[in-house]
């Protein structure tokens, strides 16, 4: 994409967004104390035979550990393996909105896609109900 096009989607579309879910943190955080944001996200199936799932918290700089041992115990519940933080962390959402000094956790959820998609990943799988089941639960 040429340098202007580039420029005019991140002040027509990356700004706004940030700023809207920055306020929605905010919101939410007044409202009931605190807030937490779930950023979902899906992997290729890099792991197999290990985790199935990443939760991500920057090493403990975006979310309070409470938060993500929740996610993990809904995962663990499940029967599925899961890892913190390896191999993704989280990335700019997590670094922009997590600050859980401020009382606004983010965690990123890695779901690997060979749990929800079929063998060519272009449609949703045997398991696609179990897993939205999953996600909910961790809500």
């Amino acid at each position: 994409f040429p340098g202007e096009e580039i420029a005019a989607r991140i002040l027509a579309d990356h700004r706004p967004y940030h700023a809207a879910l920055r306020e929605t943190l905010r919101l939410a955080r007044d409202r009931f104390g605190c807030a937490v944001l779930l950023d979902l996200h899906s992997m290729p199936p890099i792991l197999q035979g290990n985790a199935r799932i990443v939760t991500g918290d920057r090493f403990g700089r975006s979310s309070s550990v409470r938060f993500v041992r929740r996610v993990e115990s809904v995962v663990s519940t499940e029967g599925l393996r899961y890892s913190r933080n390896v191999p993704y962390a989280g990335g700019h959402i997590l670094e922009r909105h997590g600050n859980p000094a401020t009382h606004i956790h983010a965690i990123q959820l890695e779901l690997d896609r060979s749990l929800y998609l079929d063998s060519t990943f272009d449609k949703p799988g045997a398991n696609f109900d179990a897993i939205v089941r999953l996600v909910r639960g961790i809500i």
